[in-house]
């Protein structure tokens, strides 16, 4: 119904725009029978002044039918070339809107929609994978048997078997790489957001580095390097999720399902083997990897975070430097700011395991004066 009203309203646009269309006897007889010049108007200007044609009154008579009038005599004069082009556009124009098919009269019809058909066989948008389209929506439908899109345990529980666990479900699994699981995604509360066991703070000092066997005697360096470390305060230490680098490219990060305690006022022993018939008789708490120590010159820091809790940088220059032997921090300088110090250490000297020297383990006794 729209489109054969605009088309009838286009041939009467046509036929108002050309004057070629309109008799001039025609206008003589309808202005004689105003009662008034041919050239006049009721308000006293003039046809030719106002207009550039004078109305038709075939056209007219077709536009006062389409419109519903009764009768020709209700049309406002000069005014209807205007009417009829403000119809027009105003026709035209939501007809564009609405992506109406002037070939096959089809309205298209996306408001609201996010996907689906259109009205017309187009398509409105697509859906993402793993959602589907359900009136003119994407969802993802819950309850349907299928783990997709965003569903997980905790927005959609009746696919929950599907989807299996998931990081922040409260329920540690670690087939799934898991360290810990404390039922949310916010980092910074000792689990973060991927379900991977956050390094608890600590302070310099809190832990310092009180021996190191660079170079064994006994054993292959590759089985016999080990490194002792005191906790100095009277609460236990959490060392999980901390690092043991050095300055290069030697990295191991410190981690145990359960957590990884170093007891107050106690020492504890991080080793690259912790095979008592292989490491040279060293009872090793806790094995390392990624990280060797070198003979001569070398880097331990130990970091929790952004904090290096303590380093050691030794060299053949300033500390000991004996096969065989630890190199052992003197009791009286247990301090992450004197045992940068290669003057407050010696070599080990009471015999453990295999043969070596050292105290693994235990207190080291005072360095000679």
């Amino acid at each position: 119904m729209e489109l054969n009203r605009l088309s009838s309203l286009i041939c009467l646009l046509v036929a108002i725009s050309f004057a070629g269309c309109v008799s001039d006897r025609r206008l003589e007889r309808m202005d004689a029978g105003a009662g008034r010049p041919p050239d006049s108007r009721a308000d006293g200007g003039t046809i030719a002044k106002d207009m550039a044609v004078g109305p038709v009154p075939d056209a007219i008579q077709q536009q006062e039918l389409l419109r519903g009038a009764e009768s020709p005599d209700e049309i406002g004069g000069p005014d209807v070339a205007g009417d009829a082009v403000e119809t027009i556009d105003s026709i035209s124009d939501s007809l564009l809107d609405s992506g109406a098919d002037f070939e096959s009269g089809c309205v298209a019809d996306c408001s609201g929609k996010e996907c689906g058909d259109d009205g017309c066989g187009v398509s409105c948008g697509y859906c993402a994978p793993g959602e589907s389209c359900h009136e003119g929506l994407c969802e993802a439908f819950c309850g349907d048997g299928a783990c997709v899109g965003t569903e997980d345990c905790g927005n959609c529980p009746a696919d929950c078997g599907e989807c299996g666990p998931y990081c922040g479900d409260n329920e540690l699994t670690v087939e799934t790489g898991e360290e810990c699981d404390d039922g949310n995604l916010l980092a910074g509360d000792g689990c973060d957001d991927q379900c991977i066991v956050e390094p608890q703070p600590a302070d310099p000092g809190d832990i310092v580095i009180t021996e190191i066997m660079t170079n064994p005697d006994a054993v292959v360096d590759s089985d016999g390097g080990w490194g002792e470390v005191y906790n100095a305060t009277p609460g236990d230490i959490d060392i999980n999720a901390w690092m043991l680098e050095d300055d290069g490219i030697d990295s191991h990060r410190l981690y145990v399902q359960g957590g990884l305690l170093v007891p107050a006022k106690s020492y504890f022993v991080l080793g690259i083997s912790n095979d008592v018939g292989a490491n040279g008789g060293v009872t090793v708490d806790h094995v390392y990897s990624q990280f060797n120590l070198a003979n001569k010159d070398d880097e331990v820091i130990l970091r929790s975070g952004g904090t290096v809790v303590d380093e050691v940088f030794y060299d053949e220059e300033t500390f000991p430097d004996w096969a065989g032997r630890s190199l052992s921090l003197d009791p009286a300088s247990m301090s992450v700011m004197e045992n940068d110090l290669g003057e407050n250490w010696c070599d080990g000297q009471d015999a453990f395991g295999d043969g070596d020297l050292g105290t693994p383990g235990i207190e080291n006794p005072d360095c000679p004066a």
